[in-house]
């Protein structure tokens, strides 16, 4: 019909319940937080392996993906993480056959700047929100990144 259809997914499920999606003309804005497991498990409680088999299987299958990376205080807002995602963004966009060329779609990775939205559901979920209010990530590190983004034929965007 001419729509463009999306799944916003962090990838933490099972491969079985990506396949029947697998031949649909879909775009995957997908979460990549982090690229070393115990850092990764100790930020969010997941399971990043199965987070990057996910990742790598819509790749191989040649998938039009979007990388969003919520880039978190304390968490990834550092030099050697950054680096590490937006590579192997670069990396997977490259084996899912995205690029800047006018015949492949582009290669997208959006740097989404923390904010603390997600305070008021952990409030109404009684939870303990885990950051500090009051928290930033600085303008120029973003900028910095969406610079080292493109240099890695990635259309990098802040906020998405």
């Amino acid at each position: 019909q001419g729509l463009d259809c999306a799944i916003e997914t962090c990838l933490a499920v099972g491969a079985g319940n990506l396949e029947p999606f697998l031949d649909l003309p879909l775009t995957w804005l997908v979460d990549l937080k982090h690229t070393e497991a115990k850092v990764f498990r100790e930020g969010t409680g997941g399971d990043l392996s199965i987070i990057l088999a996910n990742m790598e299987l819509l790749a191989g299958c040649g998938a039009k993906l979007v990388f969003r990376v919520p880039v978190i205080p304390g968490f990834n807002d550092n030099d050697q993480a950054l680096d590490a995602i937006i590579a192997y963004a670069a990396e997977l966009a490259g084996k899912a056959g995205l690029g800047s060329g006018t015949d492949r779609p582009e290669a997208r990775l959006d740097l989404l700047p923390y904010h603390e939205f997600a305070a008021g559901k952990y409030a109404a979920l009684g939870r303990v929100y885990p950051y500090p209010l009051g928290l930033s990530v600085s303008r120029a590190l973003l900028e910095h990144y969406a610079r080292v983004g493109m240099e890695r034929g990635l259309t990098t965007t802040i906020g998405g």
